[in-house]
């Protein structure tokens, strides 16, 4: 089957929308998109703390669209 690779796009989806919204912050004068996610490497220890943080969220965010997802059933 392809939950697997369900699974992952959506992680993907969520990072990348969480690592935007963050670089957003970092880098204001210009709009985030998905190649935000390449400064992730680039990002300070001090930085990276406020993504460990967001990451928790992210991590919350991902079950609870799993839960729902689960509870709607197969497509």
């Amino acid at each position: 089957g392809g939950g697997a690779r369900e699974l992952r796009d959506d992680r993907t989806e969520l990072l990348a929308e969480f690592i935007g919204l963050g670089s957003a912050a970092l880098y204001a004068d210009r709009p985030a998109d998905r190649d935000d996610i390449e400064l992730l490497p680039t990002l300070t220890n001090e930085v990276c703390e406020t993504f460990q943080a967001a990451a928790c969220v992210y991590e919350l965010r991902s079950l609870r669209l799993l839960s729902h997802r689960s509870a709607e059933g197969p497509a």
